[in-house]
């Protein structure tokens, strides 16, 4: 199993600018640098003032994202999309920069077979619009999708089978899979549902138009074969928000092989449930949302919480979801990572 992150910042992160100086315009320099050089014999110190000189005028301003967080997850397994070279690809999480993420990794929605989403928040679920409608339209989506089409445009098909009475079924393999814990799965729908309930000559549609949805159950695994090894996938219930009389659990996935449990609890407070501490104390790695902004939300573990716990769980864990602007400040060796967008670990 490899896990790269996508991305590995807060919900309201956005990056920052860099000076950089365009490839193009370093090659033009090279050939006046070197004529100089050729003729005078600079010295290292004129180069150098020359090269300072060149940047401050040519410079430009880069902007490097901080993408929200989310988790590629493959396997080594057959995927649904009839692409014998590649495996099949889990994405945990959909925030609204998505798209740019997966981008960033030299991937597209047509290169991902399947979502988790963990609760209903903007950074978690904000790009379900565009993943539905770029994978709805995309003949090419599976092979068996290709196949189904027979060339025919997915609208025109559509139409035709409902001018005779028949509701439209788009065949299961050829939609990606939404996983995801019933409750979510409706949130998830009743968020989406005023960019996807409408499409042209169509009357019935639900989340079942763009996705395979299935529902993962308490104790009950999803079962994923990487290789030689099986990974059983669960879910597992943490507290992200307590509001009023009102609750938003956000729903976490714990990976156990024979040998390895890698735990992602998504967004939770601190140690709630207490059950937690259990699941801590069994999992080899955990993937832990670590708030670092100077105003504390209320609704995430803050990393002077995650300080307090005993150094071998500590040492279970990697960070993320802080906030772009303030990298966890911690001791070498005291936890085991600090995750940043493209980090990638193999189980």
């Amino acid at each position: 199993m490899k896990v790269t992150v996508l991305g590995a910042n807060s919900a309201f992160s956005v990056g920052d600018f860099k000076d950089a100086v365009p490839v193009d315009k370093l090659q033009a320099m090279v050939p006046e640098l070197t004529k100089k050089i050729g003729k005078s014999g600079w010295s290292t110190r004129k180069i150098s003032n020359y090269l300072k000189s060149y940047f401050e005028e040519h410079k430009e301003n880069l902007y490097s994202s901080a993408w929200q967080s989310n988790f590629l997850i493959e396997f080594d397994q057959r995927n649904i999309r009839g692409d014998k070279d590649s495996p099949f690809r889990l994405v945990l999480d959909f925030g609204s920069d998505v798209r740019h993420a997966l981008a960033s990794q030299g991937l597209d929605f047509k290169d991902i077979d399947a979502y988790y989403v963990s609760h209903p928040h903007d950074d978690h679920i904000g790009g379900v619009e565009g993943i539905a409608l770029k994978t709805f339209f995309n003949p090419f989506f599976t092979r068996k999708k290709s196949n189904w089409l027979g060339g025919e445009n997915i609208i025109d098909k559509i139409t035709y089978k409902a001018a005779r009475g028949q509701l439209y079924k788009v065949p299961k393999d050829a939609k990606p899979i939404m996983y995801g814990h019933r409750d979510i799965l409706e949130a998830l729908w009743k968020a989406a549902e005023p960019g996807l309930l409408t499409l042209q000559q169509v009357r019935e549609v639900s989340l079942e138009t763009y996705f395979n949805p299935m529902q993962m159950v308490e104790n009950e695994p999803l079962t994923f074969k990487d290789k030689k090894r099986t990974w059983r996938a669960y879910i597992v219930l943490s507290m992200h928000v307590v509001s009023g009389d009102s609750t938003m659990p956000s729903y976490g996935l714990m990976f156990e092989t024979e040998d390895t449990i890698v735990f992602f609890p998504t967004d939770t407070q601190f140690m709630v449930p207490p059950q937690l501490r259990g699941h801590y104390m069994k999992s080899d790695y955990i993937f832990h949302d670590t708030e670092t902004s100077p105003f504390p939300s209320g609704v995430h573990t803050r990393l002077e919480e995650l300080k307090t716990l005993p150094e071998d769980l500590k040492k279970k864990m990697i960070l993320y979801h802080y906030d772009s602007t303030v990298v966890p400040d911690v001791e070498e060796g005291e936890f085991c990572d600090v995750a940043f967008s493209g980090s990638t670990y193999e189980f």
